[in-house]
């Protein structure tokens, strides 16, 4: 995953070719029309597709990584407060023996590894599972799929790895709940 967000998860590194530069630049004076006479011109082309009328399309296309780039600083900054209380949690459990602290259901759990609910923590491994292997095909899909200039809508991978990401946060955070639920933590 690191190596993913470090070859295309920066605005530094998305390059273009010669031929994508022409492109963009024959693009940007069609995407940018400023009368309502080069609305009509731009309108009554014979090449007339989606990609034309899209403005901006490589501003865009590096605009769409800051997705991931928000998810992963607000995964962290969530993430620190909420282990530390489960944490906390947990340990008060296993120190004072005070089961009510944490709303388990005892004829369905299966402690294992030190916890007390172990199965309803690894029933989220679903989520961790499919969040990497939607990385995994966007990744793929960015470096075998071409991106064609002819038509079609510009595809923002940013925005795909982003959520892809924030399924991963999502089971590992329903993780942290499932340690000790409660209901000062319900809301992870």
């Amino acid at each position: 995953m690191v190596v993913a967000f470090r070859k295309y998860g920066s605005i530094k590194n998305i390059r273009m070719s010669t031929t994508d530069a022409v492109m963009v630049e024959n693009l940007t004076d069609d995407a940018l029309p400023r009368s309502s006479a080069d609305i009509l011109y731009v309108l009554e082309k014979p090449e007339l597709n989606v990609k034309v009328l899209t403005k901006y399309p490589l501003k865009d296309k590096k605009r769409s990584f800051n997705y991931l780039w928000h998810i992963i600083s607000i995964a962290i900054f969530y993430s620190i407060p909420v282990v530390q209380l489960v944490i906390t949690y947990q340990r008060m459990v296993n120190s004072t023996g005070d089961e009510d602290l944490c709303y388990f259901n005892f004829l369905c759990a299966h402690p294992l590894f030190g916890f007390n609910d172990f199965n309803h923590i690894f029933s989220n491994v679903g989520y961790l599972f499919m969040g990497i292997l939607f990385l995994t095909v966007t990744t793929h899909r960015q470096a075998v799929v071409p991106f064609r200039y002819e038509v079609g809508i510009p595809v923002h991978y940013g925005l795909f790895y982003a959520m892809g990401v924030a399924l991963i946060i999502e089971g590992l955070l329903s993780a942290c709940y499932h340690i000790c639920p409660s209901q000062s933590n319900y809301q992870f």
